[in-house]
Order: C-alpha cells, then structure tokens, then sequence
C-alpha cells in the first residue's frame, strides 16, 4: 500500500499531488482513472504477520467506456542493492496507446557520496540506440535541481510535494533513505 501512496519504507509521508493524497493519520487518497468494460477486481494482500483493519471507498460510475480508451498499467520492482553503473528499470512491456503520469521512487543510500546522477531514459515505440527522452538526472527527474540538500544550517534535505514532483520523505536520523 506504501508504495502505491508514495510512502515507502513502512513509514508516512504526507503527499499533496494531483492524482495521490496522503493525509495525516492515515488518509491514503488515490484519484487515477481505471476504466473496465466488463468487470474490475481490488485486491488488497495484508502480508504482515498481525492483522490490519482496512477502511475503503471505491468510487465508480458504469457507463460506456470510449473506444481506445487508455487502461491504467502499474509495474512494481524492488533492486536491492543495486550495483554501480546498473540499470533499474521502472516500466517495460505495456504496449498501445497511452500516457505515462509518473513514476514513485523509494531510494535506499547504501554507500557515500551523491546519489542522484541517475540518468532517466524514456524508449518509447520503436527507439533503438537512442531513447526519446534522455533527462540529465534522477534529480532534476524529481524536481530538486542543484541537489536537494539545503546544508546542515538550513536543515539538509528537506521534503516537499506538488502537485506533479516531489521529494516527500526523508527518513532520519541519518537522512540517507529518500522517497
């Protein structure tokens, strides 16, 4: 569920963005449209060892869905740790016409130094050497620019959150694990 809210780590993180809202105490808020024609399934998997009381709303018209209507495609990975120099892909395989909205990103420092010159690729239709979008990096995909430290003075790095880009959490102490 974390992930999905954009609160990693089993931690909260207050989010303020368009189609995700986490609220204090608990409120885990999801505005995403997932059109179905015939049927939809929630599936919610409690895989702690003590029982979680869950409270949900699910809000739905039935109507026609327009033909080439895009379908909402999520994908989930996990690279821990992941090598110097690897490629960590975020999504692969969804095919047909669509929108990508966005990616959320919870990121374990394992080693010292700066963390942020991963380099964002976007291959889209039939890229082959090059992709369409080639960013400049992992922060400035997520808005921080010139790093997201504003130095020790100033509190180091600090959360925030639009309503298209964040840095939500930073977990202290030690303020080495980002989301």
């Amino acid at each position: 569920m974390g992930d999905f809210f954009c609160s990693g780590w089993g931690r909260f993180a207050q989010v303020n963005s368009l189609p995700v809202a986490v609220n204090p105490n608990g409120g885990f808020n999801c505005y995403w449209e997932m059109p179905f024609r015939s049927q939809a399934q929630l599936t919610l998997e409690n895989t702690h060892d003590s029982a979680v009381v869950v409270y949900f709303q699910v809000d739905y018209w039935l109507g026609a869905v327009a033909e080439g209507s895009a379908y909402l495609h999520t994908q989930w990975r996990r690279s821990n740790p992941l090598p110097s120099q690897t490629v960590h892909t975020l999504l692969d395989g969804v095919e047909g016409p669509g929108h990508y909205v966005g990616t959320y990103l919870a990121w374990g420092v394992n080693s010292t130094g700066w963390w942020g010159e991963g380099e964002v690729k976007f291959s889209v239709d039939d890229d082959d050497e090059f992709p369409t979008i080639c960013g400049t990096g992992t922060e400035d995909y997520f808005g921080g620019a010139w790093n997201f430290d504003l130095g020790e003075d100033r509190g180091g790095y600090t959360e925030f959150s639009t309503p298209y880009l964040g840095m939500p959490q930073v977990i202290r102490p030690d303020g080495r694990r980002m989301t």
